[in-house]
């Protein structure tokens, strides 16, 4: 990975990522500091252990999506519709 990536990622709080048809959760690692992540109007079905993945996670959006399940831990706010 990019040295640039490799110090912009750790440091990143909120990432929008709505409307890419994106399918599975994976690799979240990098994202530790998330507090905010938006994954809404994606193809996702299953998004589990997301607050054991990115520890800071405060809000959760994943409207829109075909959820079946959902364990939200430690979350102060999850959209799901």
């Amino acid at each position: 990975m990019h040295l640039f990536f490799q110090q912009l990622i750790p440091k990143t709080t909120r990432l929008n990522l709505s409307h890419n048809q994106i399918c599975v959760i994976e690799n979240l690692h990098w994202l530790s500091n998330m507090v905010h992540v938006d994954l809404s109007y994606n193809n996702i079905e299953r998004a589990e252990a997301l607050h054991s993945k990115l520890g800071n996670l405060k809000t959760l959006n994943l409207a829109g999506n075909q959820i079946a399940s959902l364990q939200g831990g430690r979350l102060t706010h999850i959209y799901v519709s």
